[in-house]
């Protein structure tokens, strides 16, 4: 059975003032994936497509992959049939296991998804094992860290009754921006930080460069998200 609701998730977020931030991404990341064109590309975590309905009419294939959460995929197969994308398929799948070809795609998205995951280290095996050498990986993930947290977690707090840092935690991520000394929360933002992605990524992939937001060359501890633009080498990756 089909969700009920009028609106899909993202629908939802991107309302209002508090849609700000998700509006703001949507239109970066369509903005710097403008110079990304035919190309076989592949959206892992790609839910109702929202993220891609600026990039598919570009791209010479498009792979949505999703675990289908909040029927995600049920939606995403309407904006298919709607937009009359024939270029675009969906799979139901885990990011860690991806039932794709090796060294087949030359542009990788992942938009809000890796913070999300049971096995981060798994999902990027993924992602290096179904990429071509020379493809592009376009990330988007919270910042997690630095005073704009705190705005953040009163958001969560007032608006949604969501509040699972303690005072120590806020001082040590806020503060002293140091996520060592916060407890990480599975599927969620909490001590997340995308510089370990960066990390796990490495070799394999070269930072190319980073766009923050609300503004690109706004220092992390003021920004509440990046897109991280990335390139993979030639050398040899172990799956």
């Amino acid at each position: 059975m089909h969700s009920m609701l009028k609106y899909n998730y993202s629908e939802r977020i991107t309302k209002g003032i508090l849609g700000f931030p998700h509006r703001k991404r949507l239109n970066d990341i369509s903005q710097c994936c403008s110079n990304f064109i035919n190309l076989d590309t592949v959206d892992i975590g790609c839910n109702d497509l929202f993220f891609d309905q600026k990039i598919i009419p570009n791209q010479k294939t498009f792979v949505g992959c999703d675990l289908d959460w909040g029927d995600g995929l049920h939606r995403a197969k309407e904006s298919i049939n709607k937009n009359k994308w024939e270029n675009t398929h969906i799979i139901k799948s885990v990011g860690e296991y991806i039932p794709l070809k090796d060294n087949f795609f030359d542009l990788v998205l992942s938009f809000e998804t890796l913070e999300h995951v049971d096995d981060e280290i798994s999902v990027i095996k993924e992602i290096k094992r179904i990429s071509k050498n020379n493809s592009i990986l376009v990330i988007s993930a919270p910042i997690e860290f630095g005073p704009i947290l705190l705005i953040k977690e009163i958001i969560r707090v007032l608006f949604f009754g969501s509040n699972t840092y303690s005072l120590k935690e806020l001082f040590y991520a806020c503060i002293v921006c140091d996520l060592k000394r916060v407890n990480r929360v599975k599927h969620a933002h909490k001590g997340y930080d995308y510089n370990n992605t960066i990390k796990l990524l490495y070799p394999d992939y070269q930072l190319m460069d980073k766009i923050n937001t609300p503004f690109k060359n706004m220092p992390d501890f003021l920004s509440y998200g990046t897109i991280l633009i990335l390139k993979k080498t030639e050398s040899q990756c172990n799956f």
